[in-house]
């Protein structure tokens, strides 16, 4: 298909959508290929907005809340930190965690990652137990790389849960940031063991309280027609207090159950 449009020679079609065509096209200017987006020509305005409004109901809402990721005054919202850390063209992937190993993948189409630091931490429970820095890695674009975080196992208390984190800053100041500025990070669950954390140890009431309290919601029984929740407390106040709870049966119930 030969067809002119302005400088532009639309060779071939390569992609249709639902409000437009895509063709390859030579740029008689520049003298290159280009990819060339028309319009539907039976699509008026408001046939465009009614499309893009039906779009718009589909996805989740959430995206056309059209909330701003930095005010005016220059204050950043939450989110803003999301669309980082989903951007981040720097990924860690764990390999074997228990010895710290992990791969590293440079997602830069044309970065070294010669311009940052690796920073890694380890905590328990959320506290900070043991921190340290990697060797400056150069990895070129589209590259891997595994490389071992040199953590100890520390002391662990029962039930205690070990995360690891790996940060990228930037190891000289930016045009854009300054040193030490955070460029990717990945965090992982440590698989240690910790210590099973030990039963608690319940204080229980005896049989005989327990043989009381029935004898007291078996008196409370017959001389109420209505729905009674009895709660006894027993036990001495040093020790973790015992409730015991009893429904008594309507009056109704206990004539039918009589029949």
């Amino acid at each position: 298909m030969a067809k002119t449009i302005g400088r532009y020679e639309i060779r071939e079609e390569i992609g249709r959508g639902g409000m437009a065509t895509v063709y390859l096209a030579n740029d008689t200017r520049l003298d290159r290929e280009v990819a060339l987006k028309l319009l539907d020509q039976q699509l008026t305005p408001d046939a465009i907005a009614a499309r893009q409004s039906r779009a718009a109901s589909d996805r989740p809402s959430i995206l056309y809340r059209r909330w701003p990721l930095v005010d005016p005054d220059r204050v950043s919202h939450p989110h803003l930190s999301e669309v980082k850390k989903v951007y981040q063209y720097i990924k860690v992937e764990p390999l074997d965690l228990s010895i710290g190993k992990v791969r590293v993948l440079n997602k830069y189409d044309f970065v070294n990652l010669d311009f940052t630091d690796v920073l890694w931490e380890l905590t328990a429970d959320g506290k900070l137990v043991q921190s340290g820095s990697l060797p400056r890695l150069s990895l070129p674009p589209g590259r891997e790389q595994e490389v071992r975080v040199p953590f100890e196992k520390p002391d662990l208390q029962p039930g205690t849960e070990c995360w690891l984190k790996v940060s990228f800053v930037l190891a000289e100041d930016a045009s854009w940031a300054e040193r030490g500025h955070v460029v990717a990070w990945d965090q992982f669950k440590v698989p240690f063991q910790a210590p099973p954390v030990p039963e608690p140890d319940l204080w229980r009431p005896s049989e005989t309280v327990g043989q009381a309290a029935k004898v007291l919601g078996a008196i409370l029984e017959t001389v109420s027609d209505t729905l009674i929740w009895v709660v006894v407390v027993v036990g001495p106040f040093a020790a973790p207090a015992a409730l015991l709870y009893w429904l008594a049966r309507r009056l109704g119930q206990r004539k039918r159950n009589a029949e």
